[in-house]
């Protein structure tokens, strides 16, 4: 009777202590998505490619794709490396200017605006990913701990249960 009750007790804990890192699994895989989700903004370098080119005259209609997939790839390559060389900035700026129909001071002060708001970006998705694979790592750590804590338990119980039926045996 004392057996059949202390191993109900032990199946009971250790079950309870599996469902509690199971539980901790699950709450860290939610941190995750939930950090790639609360993300509302995603990061696109076609809309800073958008805004560089865009003209100051709303009644034009910009149906040209001459020279966007090199400003593109130029301002990705910016944002890859963290800086914008001197011959890409002047040919940039030189596009923005004849783009958007302004002068070639607004087309610089453009160029740097959209430059340093796209590595804010970048910098901001670095961080949210960060935390959240610190959040990820945080909880499989936990759930290591539990895992041990469970084995060791049961481990115990099995050494007390063999204990005690090697000692029914021997009567």
């Amino acid at each position: 009777m004392g057996f059949v009750l202390l191993t109900s007790i032990a199946a009971s804990i250790v079950s309870g202590t599996t469902q509690a890192g199971a539980t901790l699994v699950g709450s860290g895989a939610g941190v995750v998505s939930a950090a790639v989700v609360k993300s509302d903004e995603t990061f696109s370098v076609d809309y800073y490619t958008d805004t560089l080119l865009r003209s100051k005259n709303l009644n034009v209609i910009d149906d040209q794709k001459i020279n966007r997939q090199e400003v593109s790839t130029i301002l990705t390559r910016s944002i890859v490396r963290g800086e914008l060389s001197s011959d890409d900035k002047d040919h940039l700026i030189g596009i923005i200017a004849q783009r958007a129909q302004i002068n070639e001071a607004e087309a610089r002060a453009r160029l740097q605006q959209v430059t340093d708001d796209a590595m804010q970006a970048v910098d901001t998705l670095e961080t949210q990913a960060r935390e959240a694979a610190d959040a990820a790592r945080k909880a499989a750590a936990i759930v290591a701990l539990w895992a041990f804590a469970s084995l060791l338990l049961g481990a115990f119980v099995a050494s007390f249960a063999a204990t005690i039926g090697g000692r029914a045996r021997d009567l």
